[in-house]
């Protein structure tokens, strides 16, 4: 096979490649997937609400529901034996599956192991009940590239429950469709191990299942067996599910926690962006500038580490939104005005979001301490302008 294919070897009618046969088998070192990944490289992939036209994925839908009536029946079966058996499956599945490997080394790439672990830890994710590690990439990678914008597979902007959970049950599954998701995760499609787990995913949970029957019937007969599974996979895997996308509902709904108490804060008191206001929420940025990210894990009891991180993480985000909502208490004529501005530096922090991949979080937070600093020194040249044109107006007698 060639190293490329032609415009006209694809058919348009299925979008797949049909290679000549004059080409076929000429450089056996080349896989098919990859010479379609190459076929189908401009091809965009949008994964977001508008996207999947209601359609309802009735096979993820059908296996989701019974993942969750076996976790219920699970309580049922309750052993220490099964116990540990969901810890540990837990454990390398999600910790080391899904965090370790789909998210950090496929994804991001951000360390290297031998080429025998990546693959040992990729069959760890696989038993996550999350698909294939192309998949994931790819989704992850498209999340990324499109985030909180349209396309984006899980964007709470479609709502609450599709941020949640309702994304995986809509539209076609691709989990096989190795081409298209290719664009997203060529670093994988080249690999062909990779390809086989992500054709193969569900293989290596059954085989889990299996094995934790015979350890199970071998301790406790048939309860035993049936019992370890349950917990084991489906109880286990149903947890791991929901705390994997309780990250977006977790952070969204924080965010809107953060909103919403801002504009309740403005409509009961009388704030207007103000000098301490801004001082307030300068030092909440440079605090989390300051802090460095990993800087509460050696809190050991896990309220406070948890309560410290949600100050620095979403304190400049409430702050933020009781300036925003003061701007327009008070305005009179020029509430329209104040919605410009504001409309104008959503714009520009979208750009500055973007910018943020090539600078990094840490020195987008400094530019955002220079726009609020210079936004509260116009605030102080406009205020002795208001002064002085209140002073002057004439009042007028009534009879």
């Amino acid at each position: 096979m060639s190293s490329s294919i032609a415009p006209d070897s694809i058919d348009l009618t299925t979008g797949e490649s049909v290679i000549p046969q004059h080409e076929a088998g000429t450089n056996p070192r080349v896989l098919p997937i990859v010479a379609e990944v190459r076929a189908k490289v401009k091809q965009d992939l949008r994964l977001g609400r508008e996207y999947q036209q209601g359609r309802i994925n009735w096979i993820t839908t059908i296996a989701m529901g019974a993942f969750h009536v076996g976790a219920v029946a699970a309580l049922f079966f309750f052993s220490w034996q099964n116990l540990v058996a969901a810890v540990v499956m837990y454990f390398f599945a999600i910790n080391v599956g899904i965090g370790m490997t789909y998210h950090r080394l496929l994804t991001h790439r951000g360390y290297r192991v031998p080429r025998w672990l990546e693959i040992v830890l990729t069959t760890c994710g696989t038993m996550a009940l999350e698909g294939g590690p192309i998949f994931w990439v790819a989704t992850h990678r498209v999340h990324h590239q499109n985030s909180d914008h349209e396309g984006d597979p899980h964007t709470p902007h479609d709502g609450t429950w599709w941020a949640h959970a309702g994304w995986i049950f809509s539209g076609r599954a691709m989990h096989s469709e190795t081409a298209l998701l290719g664009r997203y995760a060529p670093d994988l499609t080249r690999d062909r191990a990779h390809v086989w787990l992500s054709k193969y995913h569900w293989l290596p949970l059954t085989i889990a299942g299996f094995l934790q029957l015979g350890i199970g019937y071998a301790i406790g007969g048939w309860k035993g067996a049936l019992g370890m599974m349950l917990w084991g996979t489906f109880l286990r895997t149903t947890l791991g599910l929901h705390s994997t996308w309780l990250v977006n509902s977790l952070v969204f709904f924080a965010i809107l926690c953060s909103v919403m108490l801002a504009i309740f804060l403005s409509a009961k008191f009388p704030l207007r962006p103000s000098a301490p206001l801004y001082g307030l929420l300068v030092a909440a940025l440079v605090a989390a500038y300051l802090i460095p990210q990993d800087a509460f894990l050696s809190i050991d009891f896990l309220p406070l580490r948890y309560a410290l991180a949600s100050i620095v993480a979403f304190l400049p985000v409430f702050l933020a939104n009781l300036v925003f909502a003061g701007s327009f208490k008070g305005t009179g004529p020029s509430a329209d005005v104040a919605f410009a501005s504001n409309l104008i530096g959503i714009m520009l922090g979208g750009m500055l979001e973007y910018a943020s991949l090539l600078i990094g979080y840490r020195h987008l937070l400094l530019i955002v301490i220079g726009f609020y600093v210079l936004s509260a020194l116009l605030l102080r040249r406009r205020a002795p302008a208001a002064e002085m044109e209140a002073d002057t107006r004439v009042p007028v007698a009534v009879t």
